[in-house]
This record gives C-alpha cells, sequence and structure tokens, in this order.
C-alpha cells in the first residue's frame, strides 16, 4: 500500500475540463505502454539491437522501468505548486490542498516557474535508488538515470547533474525524498526487480 503522500501526487492536468491523473497512475500506465510497444510495435531488429547484453525479458523490463520512472520529479514541490486548482471558479479541484494535508511541505521560494525542470529531479532520484539500492556504480547508474534526465529532449547538463544543483527549493526537504524513493521502489517491485 502506498502511503498518503506518495498518492496524493498527480502528474496530468486539464484545467479547462478539471480532469486530473495522479503521479501513480501515470506512472503504471506509462509502464504498460513501454511493454506493449516492445511487444506489439518494435521491429525484431530493434529489438535484438536494443537488448544487446541482455535477454529480451530483461530489455522489456528495463524499458518498462525507465518508462514507468520518467516522471517521478514531478514529486517535487515546484512541479506540484504549478497548477494549485483547476479551475478558477469556487469548487475547483485543489491539486495542492491534498499533498499538503499528506504532509508535504513547500519551502519558501517555491514558485511556479520551477528553476530546475522534473526531469533534472527524477535523473537524481533514479540515480540516487540505483546506487543505494542495487549498488550500481555512479557511471552506470548515470547511464540509466539519463533517459529520464533527457526524457524531454535534452539530457541534464553537468552542472544540473551535480550534487551543487540539489536544493530544497527544488528538491523539496526529507518527506519528498522519501516519497520519490516510495514510488520507484513499488514500480521497481511492481516490475519483478525486488
Amino acid at each position: 500500500m502506498l502511503s498518503r503522500q506518495v498518492q496524493s501526487a498527480w502528474a496530468k492536468s486539464r484545467r479547462q475540463t478539471g480532469e486530473w491523473m495522479s503521479l501513480i497512475r501515470h506512472s503504471e500506465d506509462s509502464a504498460e505502454v513501454a511493454g506493449y510497444l516492445w511487444h506489439c510495435w518494435l521491429a525484431d531488429s530493434t529489438k535484438r539491437f536494443l537488448s544487446e547484453g541482455f535477454t529480451d525479458d530483461e530489455a522489456c523490463t528495463l524499458g518498462r522501468f525507465l518508462a514507468a520512472t520518467h516522471d517521478v520529479g514531478k514529486l517535487s514541490p515546484t512541479f506540484a505548486i504549478q497548477v494549485e486548482s483547476l479551475s478558477n471558479t469556487p469548487g475547483g479541484i485543489d491539486l495542492v490542498g491534498p499533498m499538503r494535508d499528506a504532509g508535504f511541505h513547500f519551502p519558501a521560494g517555491c514558485s511556479k516557474r520551477p528553476g530546475v525542470p522534473h526531469s533534472v529531479i527524477s535523473y537524481h532520484a533514479i540515480h540516487t535508488f540505483l546506487r543505494k539500492e542495487y549498488g550500481f556504480r555512479p557511471g552506470a547508474a548515470e547511464r540509466v538515470a539519463v533517459v529520464a534526465g533527457g526524457h524531454h529532449g535534452v539530457p541534464p547538463s553537468t552542472g544540473a547533474a551535480g550534487p551543487r544543483s540539489v536544493s530544497s527549493t527544488y528538491f523539496g526537504g526529507p518527506e519528498w525524498a522519501s516519497a520519490r524513493t516510495e514510488l520507484i521502489t513499488h514500480l521497481a517491485a511492481e516490475l519483478g526487480l525486488l
């Protein structure tokens, strides 16, 4: 059972209609789409190229893990606060309130214009997870985590990916880091990696 904090996180929203999607749903959906693409869409020659050094199942699982975890950085104060309410009218859906109620703190200086993209926060969370949980060496963890770090088309720069970029204003306090680790652990377990 996931914590109330992880369950309160949102990933997608549509202000015009008031619709939104939880981060956990988006993460699990992304893993399923990646699996479908592997099994039903990619050419066999592409799968052989991507799975060099892995079995077909291992390569598919890695792809599903990368897809599932790509947005874990949305569990950060500067992402979460971007859309406080889905409607300017009374009774609009509040996306930040439930996160505050679940115990997330939004640091002073946290704004709706993030200084660090959620993809860089995803990179840091996955890199840390792989090093701590699996004992990956820094370079190996980076080669996996950079996929999430660059999922909007630009990999994190050396400065953005370095330890000095870690700021509680963007990354949040320990409750945010703990929630990101919990989400990655849940997704890894769902995929049979733990």
